[in-house]
């Protein structure tokens, strides 16, 4: 599979919480210089945080990439492990790791030039006007997403969202700051709400439905411990 299919992180960790260490162990001992011997270990320690029988990890033999950099979106300088002799080019933890297939779609998708494209429409169309469209297309999205949850007689709110987006975007200087997301929350919102506080939720979440009087529950969001 580490040949020709890729790193599927998720069934690799399915995988490693059922299978004997001693399988990887043997495996490293017969071939301590064997690539996918020394990734499979790697892996096997990086994805479940439990260090594996063998005491110096191998000596020997070329350093290999935990994800094969042809085939997968990686980290740009990968940090070596000499235990392993592997480099960790993984984009993530083992907490979050997004493993993204480089397809034909996909590296497509990453030599469109955005900042080109828009500069294209903004020489066109003027920053004014596509300041003004972007806000028009989010409101109406907003007003239908509204109607969805049972809450389309919102129009202080949206028109807030509406003053957010105009004033706010693309202002603070870390996105996804605590702070930051609670003053945000805090201007679409306004000064009445039953939040007992702004920012991160302190909450579980779930989206769900009732059908015929039973819920049907189709996620669940991580625990608020996790959000941060």
């Amino acid at each position: 599979m580490l040949k020709h299919e890729g790193v599927p992180l998720e069934l690799l960790a399915s995988v490693f919480n059922r299978m004997d260490p001693a399988d990887l162990t043997g495996w490293i001992q017969a071939e301590p210089t064997g690539q996918y011997a020394k990734r499979a270990c790697f892996l096997f320690e990086w994805i479940t945080g439990r260090t594996l029988a063998v005491a110096n990890g191998v000596a020997g033999g070329n350093y290999v990439d935990a994800l094969p950099r042809q085939e997968m979106v990686v980290a740009t300088a990968g940090t070596p492990s000499t235990r392993w002799r592997a480099r960790d080019n993984l984009p993530g933890t083992r907490d979050f790791c997004p493993v993204v297939r480089l397809t034909s779609a996909a590296r497509k998708a990453m030599e469109l030039d955005i900042a080109a494209a828009f500069a294209e429409q903004e020489a066109e169309f003027g920053v004014e006007l596509l300041r003004r469209s972007a806000v028009w297309l989010t409101l109406r999205e907003s007003r239908s997403s509204f109607v969805i949850e049972g809450e389309q007689d919102q129009t202080k709110r949206i028109q807030r969202f509406a003053a957010v987006l105009e004033t706010r975007t693309g202002q603070d200087p870390i996105p996804l700051d605590a702070d930051g997301l609670g003053q945000l929350q805090e201007a679409i919102l306004g000064a009445t709400t039953t939040l007992p506080a702004y920012g991160l939720r302190r909450s579980p979440v779930y989206v769900g439905q009732t059908v015929r009087y039973e819920n049907v529950v189709h996620y669940v969001a991580p625990p608020w411990q996790a959000v941060p």
